[in-house]
């Protein structure tokens, strides 16, 4: 359940961000990931993991690349 709803904020921090822009940056094989990524596989598989790892990646390359920054507070890991 915690995981879950770690998911769902994570999701909805990547929105925040425009989730749609981050996503056409994906690298093919992550693309095809996404492509057919539930929240289940999201929250309880290494695919998931992974997928959440390089969309956290990309929006950090975009924010320095752009000269912003992401607050460590607003940055939330959602994987232990």
């Amino acid at each position: 359940m915690v995981r879950s709803i770690e998911a769902l904020s994570f999701l909805s921090f990547l929105n925040d961000f425009h989730l749609s822009e981050i996503v056409k940056k994906l690298p093919p094989s992550a693309n095809a990931v996404f492509k057919v990524l539930t929240f289940e596989k999201l929250v309880a598989t290494l695919d998931g993991l992974e997928l959440a790892k390089t969309l956290v990646f990309i929006l950090m390359e975009q924010q320095i690349s752009s000269g912003r920054t992401v607050s460590k507070k607003k940055l939330f890991f959602f994987w232990r």
